[in-house]
């Protein structure tokens, strides 16, 4: 079928109580680097006079040291 050659779209949300969606999609596989382009691009266009509770599961990507030193850099917005 046509979809046997498609490639993956991978997307990665935040969805507020307002229903504001940000996302983020690739076709490549999902690694910490994506998942940190991901949360830059929330941090850049969520309103700085709200906060925000992420919720994460125990990914590999959400353990990794480059993803855990982005928090402390995204913690300072």
């Amino acid at each position: 079928t046509a979809y046997s050659r498609s490639r993956r779209l991978n997307v990665l949300g935040f969805l507020s109580r307002a229903g504001k969606l940000v996302y983020h999609t690739t076709t490549e596989s999902v690694t910490a680097e994506t998942v940190i382009e991901a949360f830059d691009t929330f941090v850049t266009q969520k309103d700085p006079d709200t906060f925000a509770v992420v919720v994460l599961d125990n990914a590999s990507m959400h353990r990794s040291m480059a993803f855990r030193r982005k928090i402390v850099e995204w913690m300072s917005h």
